[in-house]
C-alpha cells in the first residue's frame, strides 16, 4: 500500500475519479448536506483542502479530504472526510505516516467531526471526545 497526497492539479488529474466514490459515500451516507464530492473537489483545487488516498496497486482503497484551520493557539488538521475499506489496515501503515507529515507542516492537532461510530473508530487510533455539536436548523 502506498498513499498520494494529491497536492497537485496533475496528480488530482490522475487520482480524483478513483478517490471520489469514497468521498462520495461519505457525503451521501455519513454528512448531514455540509457538502458533495464535487465540493471536496473545488475546494482542492482551490488550494483550500487537500485529498490524499491510500493505494493498494491501482486501486484506491481509502480517501481522506481534509483542511487546516488556524485557531488562534493551535494549528488543526481537519477532516473533512474519510472513506475507504480497511481502515483498521490502513491505519497501521498510512496514519502514522499522515500524522508525521502533519506535524511536519506545523499541525498540533487532529479532528474531525464525526459520528458517533465514527469517534468509537477513531477512538482506536489515539482521538479523543473534545466537543458534542448541535445544530438549530433554520
Amino acid at each position: 500500500m502506498n498513499a498520494i497526497f494529491l497536492t497537485t492539479e496533475a496528480l488530482r488529474d490522475e487520482w480524483w475519479s478513483r478517490a471520489e466514490p469514497h468521498i462520495e459515500t461519505v457525503a451521501t451516507e455519513a454528512a448531514r448536506g455540509e457538502f458533495t464530492a464535487q465540493d471536496i473537489k473545488q475546494r482542492c483545487d482551490e488550494g483550500k483542502a487537500i485529498t490524499a488516498v491510500v493505494v493498494d496497486g491501482d486501486s484506491v482503497v481509502m480517501a481522506m479530504a481534509f483542511e487546516f484551520i488556524y485557531y488562534p493557539q493551535i494549528t488543526a488538521c481537519n477532516i473533512i472526510a474519510l472513506g475507504g475499506k480497511r481502515i483498521k489496515e490502513i491505519e497501521e501503515q498510512f496514519f502514522i505516516t499522515f500524522k508525521s507529515w502533519c506535524y511536519g507542516m506545523g499541525v498540533t492537532v487532529i479532528e474531525a467531526s464525526c459520528s458517533s461510530a465514527m469517534t468509537r473508530l477513531l477512538r482506536q487510533f489515539g482521538f479523543e471526545k473534545t466537543y458534542e455539536v448541535v445544530r438549530l436548523k433554520l
